[in-house]
């Protein structure tokens, strides 16, 4: 991974490898938990091998939020974030979702939302 790493500082990739699933679809069952656990085949090597990473959403399909995962080498937390803004800089920062809204589109009490500043280059 590392030599790979030497031409290309960052690496991107798909966030699912299938569109995205319903919320709690993966709750239903052993087998519908299984089926996302195979969705993770970008995002768990990142995870297993303690690799900086960044997902950025990139679009919203059938009211489902799809995204794009930068992993980056060892130590280079720099390069991951450096990527996911150029990214952002291009689609726009979505946000397809409010976690701090329940279901019948009230604001949830014990839930604040907060917008973080964006990172500089200084």
């Amino acid at each position: 991974m590392a030599r790979v790493h030497d031409h290309l500082p960052a690496g991107r990739g798909p966030v699912w490898t299938q569109p995205p699933f319903e919320h709690g679809y993966d709750i239903v069952s052993a087998e519908t938990a299984m089926k996302v656990v195979e969705l993770f085949r970008f995002v768990m090597p990142a995870n297993l091998m303690g690799l900086p990473a960044a997902c950025v959403a990139t679009s919203v399909a059938n009211d489902l939020p799809t995204g794009v995962q930068v992993m980056g080498t060892l130590m280079r937390d720099d390069l991951c974030l450096d990527a996911a803004e150029a990214i952002e800089d291009v689609v726009g920062v979505l946000t397809p979702i409010d976690p701090g809204v329940v279901g019948d589109g009230a604001r949830s009490p014990d839930r604040n939302t907060t917008t973080l500043p964006r990172r500089s280059n200084c």
